[in-house]
């Protein structure tokens, strides 16, 4: 039993047996509790940023739904062109439209020329740019394959012996990017394996309150601020997933998933590097774009 409950309920019994001279029948405990379990779920909490718990569960579970304190806006074109993944959706659905197919390598990945397209459109890669890693096939670049990924799940394109076509869906949502988009954002928030391009232990960290952290962005990231500033609210609404605090393991799976995996791809922010990567003193700083506050509207916590 959650301690807070415990508590109250140590409280009712005791004021209810010194009123009545009786304790209460399992009725009234029932009666008491459901109450009281509807008034916390209702209760502003620090961690929560000011949300409570019903609201936590909307943020968690349906993002993006109508009870969401979530809005994504209506778009203008130009705005479109400043979302990375979803400028290399569109790039893969159009050679789709023209083309009619897509022909796979023999070993079942995008053809050279096309990942290399898709790349030019996305987030540059570190090791691509600084010559470590040759961009040749679709697994040297994430962008690419999380391009490829991601045009299968949200139902416009399929792959049968070694051929992508676009499916009626994707015909029919070609034309329409704002659609792309709400799909693109909601899949990655609830279905996307977060931890597809890593080796961390944790499935659920990072994406399970994505949209949480996205009110974080939208609140604070107007300012330069730290990674470590986001990972620190996050584990406080989360604190199931710290499981060390005394390494950073969990921070780093937390902010790398969020920010460069997430975000970045989506335009909503941007990210300024201080220090040499994997030297003392490196330090990484978020501040959200001009495009997140046109995209993404939220609900300020209902004063309870």
């Amino acid at each position: 039993m959650n301690k807070e409950i415990e508590i109250e309920l140590q409280k009712f019994v005791i004021e209810y047996t010194t009123k009545k001279g009786r304790g209460p029948s399992i009725d009234e405990l029932n009666l008491y509790m459901s109450n009281l379990v509807d008034k916390m779920n209702r209760q502003a909490k620090i961690a929560f940023e000011g949300y409570s718990p019903e609201d936590m569960n909307y943020i968690i579970y349906h993002p993006w739904g109508e009870n969401s304190i979530l809005h994504l806006n209506t778009l203008q074109d130009a705005d479109f062109e400043k979302i990375p993944l979803l400028k290399q959706v569109r790039h893969l659905i159009t050679i789709l439209l023209n083309d009619g197919k897509i022909k796979l390598t023999t070993a079942g990945y995008l053809p050279p020329k096309i990942v290399k397209e898709l790349y030019a459109l996305g987030i540059p890669d570190e090791l691509i740019e600084d010559g470590i890693v040759k961009l040749n096939r679709e697994d040297d670049s994430f962008s690419a394959k999380l391009t490829r990924i991601m045009i299968k799940m949200i139902k416009v394109a399929k792959e049968q012996k070694g051929v992508m076509t676009l499916t009626v869906l994707g015909k029919k949502m070609a034309s329409n990017p704002q659609l792309l988009l709400q799909e693109l954002l909601n899949l990655f928030c609830t279905q996307f394996n977060w931890s597809y391009f890593d080796l961390y232990d944790s499935v659920e960290l990072g994406r399970t309150g994505a949209a949480f952290s996205l009110i974080l962005v939208k609140k604070y990231g107007k300012q330069k601020r730290s990674y470590q500033f986001y990972a620190n609210k996050y584990f406080a609404a989360f604190p199931m997933f710290q499981t060390d605090p005394a390494k950073d393991f969990d921070d780093t799976c937390y902010t790398l998933r969020s920010f460069e995996r997430f975000m970045l791809h989506f335009g909503l922010i941007n990210i300024e590097e201080r220090g040499k990567r994997f030297q003392v003193g490196h330090t990484q700083i978020v501040v959200k774009t001009a495009l997140f506050d046109r995209m993404i509207s939220i609900t300020a916590p209902s004063k309870r």
